[in-house]
């Protein structure tokens, strides 16, 4: 199974197990049949940039303040201004 990118990305292949070796996977990570599984670098390096941040306790508790007593709004611009930033990467 080929998973398609972004235009211009480099291609990912996805090595499926067989049903047998996939049995084995389940007795021992290291059995003979196990799957393999190649990453590249540039995948190393994508999930390092897209590892989540550490969550701020101060904040998360300052929001579920703000949503509990009704005073939370969205600033739907900043929203939308982020979205579309996310999308031109």
């Amino acid at each position: 199974m080929k998973v398609q990118g972004p235009p211009g990305a480099k291609q990912i292949e996805v090595i499926r197990p067989s049903p047998r070796s996939r049995a084995a996977d389940r007795t021992s990570a290291t059995a003979p049949g196990a799957a393999q599984v190649r990453v590249s670098d540039e995948a190393r390096q994508l999930a390092d940039v897209r590892a989540p941040e550490t969550p701020d306790a101060a904040r998360i508790e300052r929001l579920r303040s703000e949503i509990a007593k009704g005073t939370f709004t969205v600033d739907a611009d900043k929203v939308a201004r982020a979205m579309i930033d996310e999308e031109r990467g």
